[in-house]
């Protein structure tokens, strides 16, 4: 990208605003003042706030999926390593852009059209999953929606997840150990973390946090 250029430095200006305090939070003056454009560029590229807001978050969303794919296409590992992975790779997002995550979950500007389309692909990215088992598939879609809403549950305030685990979300080791147990439960995944499974698992992460 072009820093120079203006609707994507009122973009970047406008993630990180929502990363910072949620959709609520952001005005077109601040994202104007931030971004070191007039206010009135900002409708003049987006239309309006509100169509900024859910430009920004319909785009870094679908990053997100782009990222979901990449580990579910992942042939080093099996089906369920590669849960494992999604699952630490979703709660090493949210402890990297909390605002977002919120923003995604419990918008209510947006009048819910966004937190829908993130549970429909969601459900996409675990039906995909489901498949590859010999465990009926509406079973372990369930069994894969639980953890994932265990997970997303526990990490959404950050604080928690240091009270279950004595550490926080940047921690690979505290995900780890919070994680195993959890994803082991389900019929039909045995993860053991082998040095192997570490190295290929971090050689992924590489590709998926890679700098803009």
């Amino acid at each position: 990208m072009n820093l120079a250029d203006t609707p994507t430095r009122i973009i970047l200006t406008a993630i990180d605003l929502i990363n910072e305090g949620g959709t609520e939070s952001i005005t077109t003056r601040a994202i104007a003042e931030r971004a070191g454009v007039n206010s009135a560029a900002v409708n003049y590229h987006f239309g309006s706030r509100e169509k900024l807001i859910g430009r920004v978050l319909r785009m870094t969303m679908s990053h997100l999926f782009e990222d979901f794919d990449m580990i579910l296409s992942e042939i080093s590992l099996n089906p369920g390593e590669r849960f494992y992975f999604l699952l630490d790779y979703m709660i090493e997002g949210i402890s990297r852009y909390p605002g977002l995550t919120r923003s995604y979950m419990f918008d209510e500007s947006m009048s819910g059209i966004i937190r829908k389309e993130f549970l429909e692909k969601l459900e996409m990215v675990l039906l995909r999953l489901a498949r590859e088992f010999p465990l009926e598939h509406s079973g372990m879609k369930l069994n894969m929606g639980q953890a994932v809403l265990s997970s997303l549950s526990t990490v959404m305030l950050p604080e928690f997840f240091t009270v279950l685990t004595g550490e926080d979300l940047s921690s690979p080791k505290a995900r780890q150990a919070f994680l195993l147990p959890l994803v082991n439960r389900i019929p039909g995944i045995q993860i053991e973390m082998t040095s192997s499974l570490a190295v290929r698992i971090e050689a992924i992460r590489s590709r998926a946090f890679k700098p803009e």
